[in-house]
C-alpha cells in the first residue's frame, strides 16, 4: 500500500489523486463517473442487482434527476487534467493512459474468494435500522472489523496486497475501525502497487 488518506470534498480528492498522477495511472472509483439517463438506474446498476441481489447487494440508481453527481463532478475534473474513463468496452488502452474506472465494493468483497464473503455481504457501510440505537454502531465497526482482517490476510495471496506497509493502514488493522468514526460523507481513498 503506497498511501492512504481521507479527504473532504472534490477538490481534495482531485489533490490527492494529482500525488499519484504518472503515467498508467488508475483511478478506481467508488460511484457513478457516467450518468446520461434521465430517470430510473443506468445498465451498469442494474445489471449489479441482477447478479448480486441474492447476496442482498445492489447500486443505488444513478440518473440525472438526483442531485448526488460527485463522482461525474470528479469525472470532469479528472478529465480536464488529461485522464481517460474507461468503461470497459475497449479492447485495449495505452498502457501511459491515465485511467479512471467505475468500481463496486461490494462485488468485490463477494466476488474475491480470498475474501471469504462469497455466501455473505459484510455490511459495513451503513447503520442496521432493525437494531436497537445503542447497537448499531458497535455491529457497524464489528462488520468492518471482518472486512479489515480479511483485506489484511491477503498479505500472503498471489499477488499480495499487504496493508501493513503503510502505518496509517497498520494502524487502521490493528486498532480497528475507531479510528475511522465520525462524518459519512468523508471519501476515503488508498492506493495500492
Amino acid at each position: 500500500m503506497l498511501d492512504l488518506a481521507t479527504g473532504r470534498g472534490i477538490d481534495e480528492v482531485v489533490d490527492w489523486i494529482a500525488r499519484w498522477d504518472g503515467p498508467g495511472a488508475v483511478a478506481a472509483v467508488d460511484g457513478p463517473l457516467v450518468v446520461a439517463n434521465a430517470t430510473g438506474s443506468r445498465l451498469a446498476e442494474k445489471e449489479v442487482a441482477s447478479r448480486y441481489g441474492r447476496l442482498g447487494i445492489s447500486a443505488y440508481p444513478s440518473n440525472t434527476g438526483r442531485p448526488a453527481q460527485g463522482a461525474v463532478a470528479l469525472r470532469r475534473r479528472l478529465e480536464d487534467a488529461g485522464w481517460e474513463y474507461d468503461d470497459g468496452s475497449a479492447s485495449a488502452r495505452d498502457a501511459d493512459a491515465r485511467t479512471m474506472i467505475e468500481c463496486y465494493p461490494y462485488t468485490t468483497l463477494v466476488g474475491a474468494p480470498e475474501l471469504g464473503f462469497d455466501a455473505m455481504k459484510p455490511r459495513y457501510k451503513r447503520l442496521a435500522p432493525l437494531l436497537a440505537t445503542a447497537d448499531r454502531r458497535p455491529h457497524r465497526a464489528a462488520e468492518f472489523r471482518m472486512v479489515l482482517d480479511a483485506v489484511a490476510g491477503l498479505a500472503d495471496a498471489d499477488p499480495p496486497l499487504d496493508v501493513s506497509t503503510h502505518p496509517r493502514a497498520a494502524a487502521l488493522v490493528a486498532d480497528g475501525p475507531r479510528s475511522w468514526s465520525g462524518s459519512t460523507s468523508t471519501s476515503r481513498t488508498c492506493s495500492t502497487a
